[in-house]
């Protein structure tokens, strides 16, 4: 998704504001690009972003042969589903004044000061285009996640969120009966919540439920038909369920 490098919004800003080692890559006199890790400091006021070196890097000597225009060159950070990247015009920069400029800046946004060098330089990148991710949040994926008897990470993957959001929209509007709705919060999702916790029922097994071996024991174990169940007494979690007569707790 593209965003104006110049206006980035508060989201993309505070990201290139984080501790995230990043890329810049570089284009080759033959053409291949060049990838390297970097660290890179972002300034939407001006329009650049930096990148602090030696003055005997491949990178360098990249931008170098690319002539006065200089070198089309593209900078990315990723954080697990997020990414960002920033695209321009590279030059070398020598100034002392520049230098020292990119150094500061590079020490607030990663915490240290690098040592004196007096082989550094800056590349310095007149931004183009700005592109970034359009993926959910983390924090958001975490808290669908119950919702999905599964991990943030699988319901990001599969399409469960919408599944979610379709569960909690319709029990908001109505068209899930009050009963449904109950059901809902008294059994399935503590018997999901205990399945998380390690207490519910093993994989590979079929299950109901209201299925148990016991009623010191949470682990359900049957595999006969959930039709044919007696009441048995409940779980210290609170879930009312009840044991199958064909439940084989030995295997």
């Amino acid at each position: 998704m593209a965003t104006d490098p110049r206006n980035p919004s508060d989201s993309y800003l505070s990201f290139w504001r984080e501790y995230h080692m990043c890329t810049l890559t570089t284009p080759r006199p033959d053409g291949t690009p060049h990838v390297v890790a970097v660290g890179v400091t972002y300034d939407p006021e001006q329009g650049y972003a930096r990148v602090i070196t030696n003055k005997n890097s491949r990178k360098v000597a990249h931008v170098l042969a690319a002539g006065a225009d200089g070198a089309r060159v593209a900078v990315c950070q990723v954080d697990k589903g997020r990414w960002a990247t920033l695209e321009g015009v590279a030059h070398v920069r020598t100034e002392a004044e520049t230098v020292a400029d990119a150094v500061a800046r590079y020490a607030e946004r990663y915490g240290r000061t690098p040592s004196p060098n007096p082989d550094r330089v800056v590349i310095e990148i007149a931004l183009t285009r700005a592109r970034k991710s359009t993926a959910t949040p983390s924090r958001f994926r975490s808290a669908m996640a119950p919702l999905c008897g599964g991990s943030a990470g699988a319901i990001y993957n599969d399409g469960g969120i919408a599944q979610a959001l379709r569960g909690v929209a319709g029990m908001v509007s109505g068209s899930i009966s009050w009963w449904s709705r109950w059901s809902r919060l008294t059994k399935i999702m503590p018997y999901r919540m205990a399945q998380r916790m390690g207490c519910g029922a093993p994989r590979g097994r079929r299950r109901h439920r209201y299925a148990r071996t016991s009623s010191s024991c949470s682990r359900a174990t049957t595999i006969g038909s959930p039709k044919r169940v007696t009441r048995n007494a409940s779980p210290r979690w609170g879930m009312a369920v009840a044991r199958s007569t064909k439940c084989h707790p030995d295997r």
